[in-house]
């Protein structure tokens, strides 16, 4: 019987992700549509990264129900190099990897990737979205682990685009510690064109979780303040 409910369970959740994926692709699709229709005028770089970028919130911000990390001042080469890597498989292809997978469905709607510079662009230019602080760690040790991480992310986590590393201090805490735990599970960083996703599963797998949470931690404290929520709000 126990074995029955959880059976039941299972295709409910299957079942929500397929839905929930189908929603994503007629809203990205609707997103390309429009940037079909832009035409030559003046403003059509900025329509266009902004129909394409409609077409992005649906995960990417606290507009709808399912919540994808904030991308908002990420610079643009980054983002470019992992629509890449979603666009040739190198990413979104693990079923069980559900939040990637669901990227890599949806990035199959672009077809026209030339518009992908006009949406990074405007990703860049976008002050970073501020956010809650809800992870919890000893932030001393954190700062001395990151010792390890700042020659390619930064001293201040702001990072390093010639050496292939974002800036971390852009990004929410909850999603830099859920991807540390994927790189140091292997849900991430196993593609063998992924270089940049594999020297980060090698560095994850010498940390505990506890590190990881005292890492993010000390990488939250470095948000700009403006860029906190107020933990009551």
């Amino acid at each position: 019987m126990l074995g029955h409910v959880r059976s039941i369970a299972t295709l409910q959740v299957s079942l929500g992700w397929l839905l929930l994926s189908g929603l994503l692709v007629l809203k990205v699709a609707g997103a390309v549509a429009a940037v079909d229709s832009v035409t030559g005028n003046a403003g059509a770089l900025q329509d266009e990264a902004q129909a394409l970028w409609s077409g992005c919130r649906i995960c990417h911000s606290t507009v709808e129900m399912q919540r994808g990390p904030m991308l908002e001042g990420l610079p643009s080469w980054y983002v470019l190099a992992q629509l890449e890597k979603f666009r040739k498989g190198v990413r979104g292809k693990d079923p069980d990897n559900k939040s990637e997978w669901l990227m890599g469905s949806a990035i199959q709607q672009f077809s026209q990737t030339n518009a992908w510079s006009n949406l990074a662009q405007w990703i860049s230019r976008q002050p970073p979205a501020p956010g809650p602080r809800v992870i919890r760690g000893d932030r001393e040790k954190g700062r001395q682990l990151y010792a390890a991480c700042a020659s390619c992310h930064g001293a201040l986590g702001e990072g390093q685009a010639q050496l292939g590393g974002p800036p971390l201090n852009v990004q929410e805490d909850w999603y830099l510690r859920e991807q540390m735990v994927k790189f140091k599970q292997g849900a991430r960083g196993h593609h063998q064109a992924d270089l940049g996703g594999i020297i980060m599963r090698e560095a994850a797998q010498g940390l505990e979780k506890s590190d990881i949470d005292d890492l993010v931690a000390f990488l939250g404290h470095l948000r700009p303040k403006a860029q906190i929520q107020s933990e009551n709000h």
